[in-house]
């Protein structure tokens, strides 16, 4: 059973051009990989599972919502 599955859209509601792959996702909030996948665990990020892959994810759009800092 995927740990995930509840995090995945419908895809009747999915629109792929929101998202983007895991590492573009982290490189955009400036964060890393298992800091995107922790927001997708608790429902802060969408994300869209595809066959045999890590997610694509919905990065963050809200203010606040910022990674580490340099």
């Amino acid at each position: 059973m995927d740990p995930y599955a509840h995090h995945q859209i419908q895809s009747d509601s999915f629109d792929q051009s929101a998202f983007v792959e895991l590492d573009e996702a982290a490189r955009r909030m400036n964060m890393r990989k298992s800091e995107v996948m922790e927001l997708v665990r608790h429902r802060t990020l969408r994300c869209q599972w595809l066959p045999g892959g890590e997610p694509l994810v919905e990065p963050a759009i809200l203010t606040g919502a910022t990674g580490r800092k340099n």
